[in-house]
């Protein structure tokens, strides 16, 4: 075994460029794998973060009684979807196909589909599909799917 060992590493009939050309090219579709899995991750996160921001700016724009804070948190359910499609709006984000998709010069970032939202009391649940390119796919045509479950709340001093 050892003997086989020294003459590859003593080979003088060529092969040690084709195993560092194999070296080299599988560091680099590693590396490639994970620059798409932090880009996945980086995108994920901007959009779930994005959409916690829109829940809770609905919520808080839509207390029952404002000045009653720390009693009276309710939150209406109607009021608080104009606010938070408003918001989405105002971020940048289009309705489009029974989704709401984010583009950037006319390139789709990110696409929610399957959105739906429940409020109960002070507290908002959204749950949707995000629908994210892969960053070497050409004009997203190689989506991802994850699934967001966001909870909002009305926070308050006691």
């Amino acid at each position: 075994m050892k003997g086989r060992f020294q003459r590859f590493l003593h080979d003088q009939r060529g092969s040690a460029p084709l195993w560092a050309m194999f070296f080299i090219i599988t560091f680099f579709m590693v590396a490639a794998v994970v620059y798409n899995a932090h880009a996945m991750y980086s995108n994920y996160y901007a959009v779930k973060d994005e959409l916690t921001r829109c829940c809770a700016i609905s919520l808080d724009a839509n207390v029952v009684n404002s000045s009653l804070r720390d009693t009276i948190t309710d939150v209406d359910y109607q009021p608080a979807l104009d606010v938070l499609e408003q918001n989405l709006l105002e971020g940048g984000w289009t309705r489009e196909s029974g989704g709401w998709v984010k583009k950037s010069n006319g390139k789709t970032l990110y696409r929610l589909s399957g959105m739906s939202m429940s409020v109960t009391g002070s507290r908002l649940h959204l749950t949707a599909t995000a629908n994210l390119p892969l960053p070497w796919a050409m004009s997203g045509q190689v989506m991802l799917n994850f699934p967001i479950d966001l909870y909002a709340r009305i926070l308050y001093i006691e």
